[in-house]
């Protein structure tokens, strides 16, 4: 969104025509350095949904109605909200106005998505100072925070290192126990799949043999078959040379008997004579 500004040094900018585009696709927004005002701040906060990870909203004039909506978003349950910088902001209007910080603050304390938050330039005092470093000390995900330039206290900035540092610790070890639990998820995942694999390999090589013995009990069946036909034909054969030599004995034995009986009968007519 470019700036442009009227001759009172105000933006112009119309954040109704883009409000309406927050849909829950949205995961990042930046609107620095857009001399936008504290009323503008606070409609754009009520229209964000809750998947925004980032929202950069420095450099604005940001202050107490904007931090109240702020309160609502960091302590929605469904947040996502992890990076928010709120760099050169009069958050509460140059210490006139500090109670909508200590909410701001106190939120932080059931919050458990923000893991940095920035507070650059922002002029904060003592007493919201003190506020922060209360709230920081129960707070469990937070791991970086900028408050320079600011009116902070040695006495309250030195724990909320502290507990940065513990909230560091911890963060890297959660990353650590994370990217082992994804690691054993693979290697588990990998030996599903081996296992699958080998099975199927397996299932593979059983359908093989059955279909070889299927087969082999195939080319078997055929080859007492063509056994059977062979030796029937062989005695089909042996039956018709059978049939052949018998019908020949015959047709042999008839002739001898018609020459027999012709000399016979030759013998009569010469005793006759």
């Amino acid at each position: 969104v470019d700036n442009v500004k009227n001759e009172c040094g105000e933006s112009t900018v119309d954040v109704s025509e883009w409000l309406d585009k927050f849909d829950e696709t949205t995961c990042s927004l930046d609107v620095s350095n857009l001399s936008l005002s504290d009323a503008q701040g606070e409609a754009i906060i009520n229209e964000l949904p809750l998947s925004v990870v980032r929202l950069e909203i420095g450099g604005n004039g940001f202050g107490p109605k904007t931090c109240r909506a702020l309160v609502a978003l960091l302590q929605a349950q469904l947040s996502s909200l992890q990076y928010l910088s709120l760099d050169d902001n009069p958050l509460t209007s140059f210490g006139t106005s500090t109670e909508c910080f200590f909410e701001l603050a106190k939120s932080l304390e059931v919050n458990t998505t923000l893991q940095t938050l920035s507070l650059y330039g922002c002029n904060i005092g003592r007493e919201a100072g003190v506020a922060l470093s209360k709230a920081v000390a129960n707070n469990k995900t937070l791991t970086c925070i900028r408050i320079g330039y600011n009116n902070f206290a040695e006495c309250d900035t030195l724990p909320m290192e502290n507990v940065l540092n513990s909230n560091r610790k911890l963060f890297h070890e959660q990353q650590k126990k994370e990217e082992e639990a994804k690691k054993l998820e693979h290697k588990t995942a990998m030996l599903q799949m081996k296992a699958q694999q080998d099975i199927e390999k397996e299932n593979d090589t059983l359908r093989w043999l059955a279909d070889e013995q299927h087969k082999r009990a195939e080319n078997r069946r055929l080859e007492l078959q063509r056994r059977l036909e062979e030796e029937q034909k062989q005695e089909e054969y042996r039956q018709r040379m059978e049939q052949i030599k018998l019908m020949e004995e015959e047709r042999i034995a008839g002739s001898k008997k018609k020459k027999k009986g012709k000399g016979k009968k030759g013998k009569k007519n010469n005793k006759k004579k």
